[in-house]
């Protein structure tokens, strides 16, 4: 009993001195620190064991297989369903186009009329071709009633080599052509006169150019061209034409201004002016820049540009300049249904002695050629689709232009002809409404 008290009053002593420690010993504050991380966490996976997806079992009763024993009652089941075959839907493929690299074709018509073309082509390699064309369209003449030759005949040849890289293609050509016509319509009065003097009623015009362009991907500079070409006749006739084009991306704030670069060259004249006095000499040089910018806007698309040209004739010795507005815009009103357009251009357009002759075989070689200032042409309209094979366009526009070129019949000697520029109109100004549909 005695040996208990002890102990009882062991653990009592040991108990309070505990406890008077604890209430003379002060509470830890928990302080705040800043742990500086020298090198980012950067955890991997250690080589572990894996447990297998089959372990190896050493237990005799799992090892040995129960032998289960069944067996299968089979009876008819009556059935009135009786499945189909399936088959694949059969869907319409179009025929594919037939391309060919060599075509020739051959045509005889009555007068003795000839018409053939022959076009070739050929691959040197999977980036380089080259490629020709030949053509030929002839008539005897020979018609019932003509007083004077009445045939024609018009050949052309024409040669070319492409290239094709990985970011650049350029192809380079070059061609000739020949041309012969018969001015006809001499009023019946003067017939006998025009045999008398045995007169010469043909017109033969030769035509060489050589050229090329280089097309660029990915890089600011898109494409550039190169022409040069000398178009004559049998009457003395001549002239010559160089232009030059670029197109490139100029980088402004963030956004890029697509400028195209025009340099055009036409030195010509002709031997007789039409009262057949003295000579026709002509000569224009212009340097052209047209900078402009798309804007796109969900269903809104606006280019904003300007033409500004450069214009020194060179018989006379003026210099000019011309500034044209370039601005155009759509908008889907209702997605393909209904598309509302409008715009203003202007240009400055370079007229030559080969586009007029192009237009009209019969014009007179006593021409006085000059630059159509087209100061602007302004449109509004509407277009779209009102089913997959019928589509709409209507629209109204008013232009105004200042030496433009007309054709008219002359007066002493029935050949078209040019305008004179003293008696054409300085200033022409239409308006215009067209309605156009078309069903496929």
């Amino acid at each position: 009993m005695r040996k208990h008290i002890n102990r009882i009053l062991t653990v009592a002593t040991t108990c309070i001195a505990t406890l008077g420690y604890a209430q003379s010993k002060q509470n830890d504050t928990l302080n705040t620190g800043v742990i500086d991380v020298v090198k980012p966490y950067a955890p991997s996976i250690s080589d572990a064991f894996k447990v297998k997806e089959a372990p190896t079992l050493d237990d005799a009763t799992t090892e040995t297989k129960k032998e289960i024993k069944y067996n299968i009652f089979s009876f008819p089941v009556a059935s009135t369903f009786t499945p189909s075959k399936g088959k694949a839907a059969v869907v319409e493929k179009a025929k594919p186009v037939k391309l060919f690299d060599n075509y020739a074709t051959l045509g005889v018509g009555s007068y003795t009329t000839i018409l053939g073309e022959v076009y070739l082509n050929h691959a040197i390699s999977r980036n380089e071709s080259v490629g020709g064309y030949v053509s030929h369209h002839s008539s005897g003449g020979n018609i019932e009633g003509v007083e004077f030759d009445d045939g024609f005949s018009d050949s052309k040849i024409n040669v070319n080599y492409a290239s094709r890289m990985r970011d650049m293609a350029w192809n380079v050509e070059g061609g000739f052509q020949y041309s012969n016509y018969n001015w006809y319509g001499v009023p019946d009065s003067q017939v006998v006169f025009a045999q008398d003097d045995n007169i010469n009623v043909g017109h033969a015009f030769y035509n060489a150019h050589v050229g090329g362009d280089i097309s660029f991907e990915d890089t600011y500079i898109n494409s550039g061209s190169v022409l040069f070409r000398r178009f004559a006749d049998n009457q003395s006739s001549g002239e010559n034409r160089f232009i030059a084009k670029g197109k490139v991306d100029v980088p402004v704030n963030g956004e890029e201004i697509s400028t195209e670069v025009k340099i055009d060259y036409l030195g010509g004249g002709f031997s007789n002016l039409y009262s057949g006095l003295g000579s026709i000499d002509y000569g224009n040089f212009q340097v052209g820049i047209m900078p402009s910018y798309q804007l796109i806007r969900d269903d809104l698309t606006l280019n904003l540009g300007v033409s500004a040209y450069y214009l020194n004739d060179t018989e006379s010795g003026s210099n000019n300049f011309y500034i044209y507005p370039n601005i155009t815009a759509t908008y889907r009103v209702v997605s393909d249904v209904v598309i509302a357009y409008g715009g203003i251009q202007g240009d400055l357009e370079q007229n030559s002695y080969y586009d007029f002759a192009t237009e009209n075989p019969f014009v007179s070689p006593t021409l006085f050629i000059t630059p159509t200032d087209k100061q602007y042409n302004a449109y509004v309209g509407l277009k779209g689709k009102l089913s997959s094979t019928m589509s709409y366009n209507v629209n109204g526009s008013m232009n105004r232009a200042k030496t433009e070129p007309y054709l008219y019949l002359t007066k002493l000697h029935v050949l078209v002809t040019i305008i004179p520029m003293e008696t054409r109109l300085e200033l022409f100004t239409m308006i215009l409404i067209l309605l156009e549909f078309q069903v496929k």
